[in-house]
């Protein structure tokens, strides 16, 4: 069933963006979202009717935390946007569970890039596994800024009398003997990082990079090939006063910019909308300063016009530092910072604007040996 629902009128655009990046998480019966610009107003698909009241209160709380939220204007640091975008030499491809020969390809080019990059400005590079333990978790606390991302893992446990019992069932999946193994996918890299460093001093700027698989619960019908639920990220942490990491953050936008110039990919350079904070921090006015600078996102405008996020630029402040005990060599806690890049979505942009033609890319991304 679809039902529409009219926008208030005195929500202005941001405030729009933040209502229907909510929507989606009210409810698992929520099959798709549209919104009429023309009219103001928002048509949300159930599976089941029973669940529209259950969406009427899910909705109404939304709207209560829009109507107290500060909300930060976006501001534009680069926009390199153009009316005659190129076309895209491929038609719209079906999402896929793979990836081609000459895709994998073009994911290690970038990534070589991406890896150069980081190693000129002296990064130490780590390869870390792709769990994170419950006093991981625990101590991030990210499942409790984004607990609709989480993925658990379940074991079966080494008990013979379970694993007869298996044994001896002939169809269908055990679920009953799956119990908790207290092991997470990791949603991203950087917890490795904080780990590594934890209750332990650290007596100059420090940066590390790292790729590898994440892994992230999202909304099954907005997943495309831009957005997965197993991705591949690189990214460049690092930690230390406040002016050093503030510093960095604007060095590596600037070259990360110069890099999607000569890639010839389009797009802006902003701040971002969705800054890694639970609504009752926005409440005041010093934590609502903090967000405004807090994230800045890398846009790729596609060929149809639509926008992706294909790196964040993050300045954590001390936050995350205080909860792993970084400090320095006097005991006062340290700043830290992450790059994060979706390979997939720059692998993704290039073959929105050249196609999967190596001959047709940038001559960044060919083979010059």
């Amino acid at each position: 069933m679809m039902k529409t629902f009219l926008i208030p009128a005195k929500y202005n655009e941001i405030q729009i963006g933040e209502l229907l990046d909510r929507l989606p998480y009210i409810s698992e019966n929520i099959t798709g979202v549209e919104y009429n610009s023309t009219n103001k107003t928002i048509n949300i698909y159930l599976q089941d009717e029973t669940y529209l009241s259950f969406l009427e209160d899910g909705l109404k709380d939304i709207e209560d935390n829009i109507e107290i939220l500060r909300v930060a204007k976006q501001r534009i640091i680069k926009d390199n946007t153009v009316s005659d975008n190129l076309q895209a030499k491929t038609e719209v491809k079906e999402t896929k569970s793979f990836y081609t020969e000459i895709e994998m390809i073009l994911m290690e080019r970038l990534d070589n890039i991406l890896l150069k990059i980081a190693k000129g400005n002296e990064a130490i590079n780590r390869q870390y596994p792709s769990l994170l333990t419950e006093e991981a978790m625990d101590r991030c606390q990210y499942h409790k800024s984004f607990p609709q991302n989480v993925y658990s893992l379940f074991h079966i446990p080494h008990d013979f009398r379970i694993i007869e019992q298996i044994r001896k069932e002939s169809e269908g999946l055990p679920f009953p003997a799956f119990v908790p193994a207290g092991i997470y996918l990791r949603p991203c890299i950087c917890y490795h990082v904080y780990e590594e460093l934890a209750q332990q001093p650290v007596n100059e700027f420090i940066i590390y990079t790292s790729r590898g698989q994440c892994f992230r619960h999202e909304v099954a019908w907005k997943t495309n090939d831009f957005r997965k639920t197993e991705f591949t990220m690189r990214e460049i942490v690092f930690v230390g006063h406040r002016e050093q990491v503030e510093s960095f953050r604007n060095q590596l936008m600037d070259e990360i910019w110069n890099l999607f110039e000569k890639l010839g990919l389009h797009g802006k350079l902003l701040t971002a909308r969705d800054p890694f904070f639970h609504y009752d921090d926005l409440k005041t006015k010093g934590a609502f300063q903090a967000m405004a600078n807090a994230k800045y996102e890398l846009e790729f405008i596609s060929n149809a016009g639509n926008t992706f996020s294909i790196a964040s630029f993050n300045n954590c402040g001390d936050m995350i530092c205080q909860k792993y005990g970084i400090t320095d060599t006097s005991q006062e806690y340290l700043y830290s910072g992450c790059i994060a890049f979706g390979l997939d979505r720059w692998k993704e942009a290039i073959c929105d604007v050249y196609g999967d033609n190596e001959a047709d890319w940038p001559s960044l991304l060919k083979n010059l040996n």
